[in-house]
Protein backbone atom coordinates (compact mmCIF):
# COMPACT_ATOMS: atom_id res chain seq x y z
CA UNK A 1 0.00 0.00 0.00
CA UNK A 2 1.46 3.42 -1.01
CA UNK A 3 0.07 6.60 0.72
CA UNK A 4 1.13 9.72 -0.03
CA UNK A 5 1.22 11.49 3.06
CA UNK A 6 1.35 15.67 4.33
CA UNK A 7 1.55 16.15 7.58
CA UNK A 8 3.07 18.63 9.95
CA UNK A 9 5.86 17.13 12.46
CA UNK A 10 4.52 19.97 14.78
CA UNK A 11 0.54 20.29 14.55
CA UNK A 12 -1.24 17.33 13.19
CA UNK A 13 -4.10 15.06 13.92
CA UNK A 14 -4.13 11.68 13.90
CA UNK A 15 -0.47 11.31 13.03
CA UNK A 16 0.06 8.52 10.51
CA UNK A 17 3.28 8.64 11.05
CA UNK A 18 2.64 8.13 15.22
CA UNK A 19 0.09 5.64 14.46
CA UNK A 20 2.89 3.35 12.25
CA UNK A 21 5.78 4.21 15.07
CA UNK A 22 3.08 2.22 17.55
CA UNK A 23 1.83 -0.62 15.33
CA UNK A 24 5.03 -1.85 13.74
CA UNK A 25 7.83 -3.29 15.94
CA UNK A 26 11.12 -1.18 15.44
CA UNK A 27 13.11 -4.23 13.37
CA UNK A 28 10.04 -3.51 10.78
CA UNK A 29 10.50 0.64 10.42
CA UNK A 30 12.68 2.12 7.84
CA UNK A 31 13.15 5.69 7.36
CA UNK A 32 14.67 6.65 4.12
CA UNK A 33 16.79 9.81 3.21
CA UNK A 34 19.06 10.76 0.58
CA UNK A 35 21.89 9.17 2.75
CA UNK A 36 20.48 5.97 3.56
CA UNK A 37 18.26 5.45 0.45
CA UNK A 38 21.04 2.94 -1.44
CA UNK A 39 21.64 1.03 1.70
CA UNK A 40 17.31 0.62 2.32
CA UNK A 41 17.02 -0.48 -1.18
CA UNK A 42 19.15 -3.44 -0.86
CA UNK A 43 17.21 -3.89 2.66
CA UNK A 44 13.72 -4.17 1.38
CA UNK A 45 14.61 -7.25 -1.26
CA UNK A 46 14.54 -9.39 2.11
CA UNK A 47 11.15 -9.09 4.55
CA UNK A 48 11.56 -7.96 8.18
CA UNK A 49 11.61 -10.58 10.99
CA UNK A 50 8.32 -9.95 12.97
CA UNK A 51 5.90 -8.93 10.11
CA UNK A 52 5.09 -9.98 6.40
CA UNK A 53 6.33 -6.66 4.76
CA UNK A 54 7.96 -3.22 5.99
CA UNK A 55 6.98 0.21 7.20
CA UNK A 56 8.52 2.65 4.68
CA UNK A 57 8.89 6.39 5.20
CA UNK A 58 9.94 7.94 2.14
CA UNK A 59 11.58 11.71 3.08
CA UNK A 60 10.04 14.77 1.46
CA UNK A 61 13.65 15.15 0.03
CA UNK A 62 13.88 12.13 -1.76
CA UNK A 63 12.52 12.57 -6.40
CA UNK A 64 9.40 10.84 -7.24
CA UNK A 65 11.77 8.32 -9.44
CA UNK A 66 13.48 6.86 -6.48
CA UNK A 67 10.26 7.07 -4.33
CA UNK A 68 9.15 4.55 -6.62
CA UNK A 69 11.53 1.97 -6.57
CA UNK A 70 10.05 1.00 -2.92
CA UNK A 71 6.64 1.22 -4.02
CA UNK A 72 7.07 -2.34 -6.27
CA UNK A 73 6.19 -4.94 -3.16
CA UNK A 74 2.63 -4.50 -2.15
CA UNK A 75 3.45 -5.94 1.13
CA UNK A 76 5.17 -3.01 2.08
CA UNK A 77 3.57 0.00 3.67
CA UNK A 78 4.84 2.85 1.75
CA UNK A 79 4.48 6.47 3.22
CA UNK A 80 5.52 9.37 0.62
CA UNK A 81 6.31 12.22 2.84
CA UNK A 82 5.39 15.36 0.58
CA UNK A 83 5.37 18.79 1.02
CA UNK A 84 2.13 20.81 1.37
CA UNK A 85 3.64 23.63 -1.92
CA UNK A 86 4.39 20.12 -3.81
CA UNK A 87 1.82 18.53 -3.27
CA UNK A 88 0.20 18.32 -6.54
CA UNK A 89 3.19 18.71 -8.36
CA UNK A 90 4.25 15.40 -6.12
CA UNK A 91 1.22 13.31 -7.23
CA UNK A 92 1.56 14.48 -10.71
CA UNK A 93 5.11 13.11 -10.78
CA UNK A 94 4.04 10.00 -8.91
CA UNK A 95 1.09 9.33 -11.58
CA UNK A 96 3.35 9.48 -14.34
CA UNK A 97 4.99 7.03 -13.14
CA UNK A 98 1.85 4.59 -12.89
CA UNK A 99 2.43 4.57 -9.12
CA UNK A 100 -1.15 4.23 -7.25
CA UNK A 101 -1.58 5.66 -4.41
CA UNK A 102 -4.03 7.20 -1.50
CA UNK A 103 -3.53 10.76 0.19
CA UNK A 104 -3.82 11.26 3.74
CA UNK A 105 -3.73 15.16 4.63
CA UNK A 106 -3.14 16.37 7.93
CA UNK A 107 -2.34 19.97 7.11
CA UNK A 108 -5.82 20.89 5.37
CA UNK A 109 -7.96 19.55 7.73
CA UNK A 110 -11.79 20.59 6.98
CA UNK A 111 -14.05 22.11 9.78
CA UNK A 112 -15.49 19.01 10.40
CA UNK A 113 -13.03 16.87 10.98
CA UNK A 114 -11.38 19.53 13.09
CA UNK A 115 -14.66 19.45 15.42
CA UNK A 116 -14.37 15.52 15.83
CA UNK A 117 -11.06 15.71 17.03
CA UNK A 118 -11.81 18.01 20.14
CA UNK A 119 -14.90 15.88 20.62
CA UNK A 120 -13.03 12.72 20.63
CA UNK A 121 -9.72 14.24 22.63
CA UNK A 122 -11.97 16.42 25.01
CA UNK A 123 -14.97 14.33 25.25
CA UNK A 124 -16.88 17.60 24.65
CA UNK A 125 -20.14 18.12 22.47
CA UNK A 126 -20.25 18.73 18.96
CA UNK A 127 -21.82 22.02 19.56
CA UNK A 128 -18.85 22.81 21.85
CA UNK A 129 -16.28 21.66 19.26
CA UNK A 130 -17.71 23.64 17.06
CA UNK A 131 -17.13 26.80 19.49
CA UNK A 132 -14.41 25.94 20.39
CA UNK A 133 -12.95 25.62 16.82
CA UNK A 134 -14.57 29.16 15.57
CA UNK A 135 -12.58 30.59 18.51
CA UNK A 136 -9.18 29.11 16.74
CA UNK A 137 -10.37 30.58 13.43
CA UNK A 138 -10.25 26.53 12.41
CA UNK A 139 -6.74 26.65 12.53
CA UNK A 140 -5.01 23.79 13.10
CA UNK A 141 -2.27 24.36 14.94
CA UNK A 142 -4.75 26.86 17.25
CA UNK A 143 -6.95 23.78 17.45
CA UNK A 144 -4.14 21.75 18.88
CA UNK A 145 -2.83 24.42 21.32
CA UNK A 146 -6.28 25.08 22.50
CA UNK A 147 -7.10 21.14 22.98
CA UNK A 148 -3.64 20.45 24.83
CA UNK A 149 -4.68 23.51 26.93
CA UNK A 150 -7.67 22.09 28.04
CA UNK A 151 -6.97 18.82 28.56
CA UNK A 152 -4.57 19.63 31.13
CA UNK A 153 -7.01 20.86 33.34
CA UNK A 154 -7.56 17.84 34.36
CA UNK A 155 -11.17 17.75 34.84
CA UNK A 156 -14.29 17.59 32.48
CA UNK A 157 -13.94 19.97 30.19
CA UNK A 158 -17.26 22.29 30.43
CA UNK A 159 -18.52 25.16 27.85
CA UNK A 160 -17.39 28.05 30.27
CA UNK A 161 -14.00 26.42 30.16
CA UNK A 162 -13.58 26.94 26.17
CA UNK A 163 -14.80 30.76 26.47
CA UNK A 164 -12.32 31.26 29.85
CA UNK A 165 -9.45 29.27 28.41
CA UNK A 166 -9.65 29.66 24.81
CA UNK A 167 -8.72 33.48 23.42
CA UNK A 168 -10.98 34.37 20.33
CA UNK A 169 -8.42 34.53 17.75
CA UNK A 170 -8.53 37.88 15.32
CA UNK A 171 -10.78 37.73 12.34
CA UNK A 172 -7.80 38.49 10.21
CA UNK A 173 -6.47 35.45 8.38
CA UNK A 174 -4.63 34.55 5.45
CA UNK A 175 -6.86 35.73 2.89
CA UNK A 176 -6.87 39.30 4.75
CA UNK A 177 -3.33 39.04 4.26
CA UNK A 178 -3.31 38.33 0.74
CA UNK A 179 -5.66 41.14 0.02
CA UNK A 180 -3.16 43.35 2.31
CA UNK A 181 -0.08 42.38 0.63
CA UNK A 182 -1.73 43.36 -2.66
CA UNK A 183 -2.98 46.86 -2.04
CA UNK A 184 -6.55 46.25 -1.29
CA UNK A 185 -8.02 46.45 1.98
CA UNK A 186 -5.25 47.39 3.68
CA UNK A 187 -5.35 46.75 7.76
CA UNK A 188 -3.31 48.92 10.29
CA UNK A 189 0.44 47.11 10.44
CA UNK A 190 -0.29 46.26 14.25
CA UNK A 191 -3.40 43.87 13.04
CA UNK A 192 -1.12 41.87 10.83
CA UNK A 193 1.89 41.69 12.59
CA UNK A 194 0.21 40.29 15.80
CA UNK A 195 -1.20 37.42 13.06
CA UNK A 196 2.38 37.00 11.47
CA UNK A 197 3.42 36.57 14.95
CA UNK A 198 0.57 33.72 15.60
CA UNK A 199 2.27 32.19 12.63
CA UNK A 200 5.43 32.54 13.55
CA UNK A 201 6.40 29.01 13.16
CA UNK A 202 3.62 28.37 10.26
CA UNK A 203 5.83 30.05 7.50
CA UNK A 204 5.09 26.67 5.11
CA UNK A 205 1.84 26.91 5.31
CA UNK A 206 1.76 30.82 4.91
CA UNK A 207 3.88 30.72 2.12
CA UNK A 208 1.68 28.15 0.49
CA UNK A 209 -1.17 29.77 0.83
CA UNK A 210 0.04 32.91 -0.07
CA UNK A 211 1.26 31.79 -3.45
CA UNK A 212 -2.11 29.47 -3.84
CA UNK A 213 -3.97 32.74 -3.59
CA UNK A 214 -1.37 34.91 -6.02
CA UNK A 215 -1.52 31.76 -8.71
CA UNK A 216 -5.15 31.84 -8.88
CA UNK A 217 -5.41 35.59 -8.94
CA UNK A 218 -3.04 36.02 -11.63
CA UNK A 219 -4.64 33.34 -13.78
CA UNK A 220 -8.18 35.36 -13.11
CA UNK A 221 -6.25 38.19 -14.30
CA UNK A 222 -5.16 36.88 -17.42
CA UNK A 223 -8.86 34.86 -18.29
CA UNK A 224 -10.40 38.85 -17.93
CA UNK A 225 -8.01 40.52 -19.54
CA UNK A 226 -8.70 37.37 -22.64
CA UNK A 227 -12.18 38.59 -22.73
CA UNK A 228 -12.90 35.06 -21.57
CA UNK A 229 -13.49 35.65 -17.83
CA UNK A 230 -16.28 38.27 -16.19
CA UNK A 231 -18.64 39.35 -13.74
CA UNK A 232 -21.58 38.22 -16.12
CA UNK A 233 -20.09 33.94 -16.34
CA UNK A 234 -17.73 33.69 -13.51
CA UNK A 235 -20.07 30.90 -11.12
CA UNK A 236 -20.26 28.75 -14.62
CA UNK A 237 -16.75 29.45 -15.83
CA UNK A 238 -14.48 25.96 -16.30
CA UNK A 239 -11.02 26.66 -14.98
CA UNK A 240 -8.55 23.77 -16.31
CA UNK A 241 -7.63 23.53 -12.08
CA UNK A 242 -9.87 23.72 -9.18
CA UNK A 243 -9.27 27.24 -7.53
CA UNK A 244 -7.87 27.41 -4.02
CA UNK A 245 -10.17 30.85 -3.38
CA UNK A 246 -13.51 30.38 -2.60
CA UNK A 247 -16.22 31.71 -5.33
CA UNK A 248 -17.08 34.89 -2.75
CA UNK A 249 -13.13 35.75 -3.46
CA UNK A 250 -13.27 34.83 -6.79
CA UNK A 251 -16.19 37.43 -7.29
CA UNK A 252 -14.27 40.14 -4.83
CA UNK A 253 -11.55 39.91 -7.49
CA UNK A 254 -13.32 40.52 -10.88
CA UNK A 255 -15.28 43.36 -9.27
CA UNK A 256 -13.31 45.22 -6.72
CA UNK A 257 -10.01 44.23 -6.53
CA UNK A 258 -9.03 44.09 -10.82
CA UNK A 259 -10.16 47.65 -11.43
CA UNK A 260 -7.59 48.63 -8.49
CA UNK A 261 -4.87 46.13 -8.37
CA UNK A 262 -2.69 46.30 -11.14
CA UNK A 263 -1.36 42.71 -12.65
CA UNK A 264 2.04 43.46 -12.46
CA UNK A 265 1.84 44.22 -8.93
CA UNK A 266 0.50 40.85 -7.92
CA UNK A 267 3.69 39.04 -9.80
CA UNK A 268 5.95 41.45 -8.03
CA UNK A 269 4.75 40.03 -4.48
CA UNK A 270 4.38 36.17 -6.07
CA UNK A 271 8.16 36.64 -6.67
CA UNK A 272 8.95 38.14 -3.28
CA UNK A 273 7.05 35.60 -1.07
CA UNK A 274 8.44 32.58 -3.45
CA UNK A 275 11.97 33.90 -2.51
CA UNK A 276 10.99 33.83 1.30
CA UNK A 277 11.74 31.60 4.08
CA UNK A 278 11.04 33.12 6.80
CA UNK A 279 8.47 34.65 8.64
CA UNK A 280 9.73 37.95 9.40
CA UNK A 281 10.60 38.50 6.11
CA UNK A 282 6.97 39.19 5.52
CA UNK A 283 7.33 42.21 7.69
CA UNK A 284 9.25 44.45 4.94
CA UNK A 285 5.94 43.93 2.88
CA UNK A 286 3.78 44.68 4.93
Amino acid sequence: MNIVLIEDPIYSIDSLKRSVKEKFPISSQLFVTRRNYYESLKLIKNPPLLTEGWAIVLSSALPAKQAALFCEDSKNLVIIEVLPRKKNESMSELNGLGIEFSVVDNVHVDKERLAKYCVDKLGISQKDAVTLCNRCNNYLPYVTESVSLLSSLGKEVSRSDILKYVNKRSSFNVQSLFLHLIGYNRKNTETVACFLYDFRYAMNYIKTSLLAYLNDCIAIYLYMEEGLLGADNYKDFKFPSKLTISEYLLKKIILDVHPVVPLEVIIVIKISIERMNKIYELINII
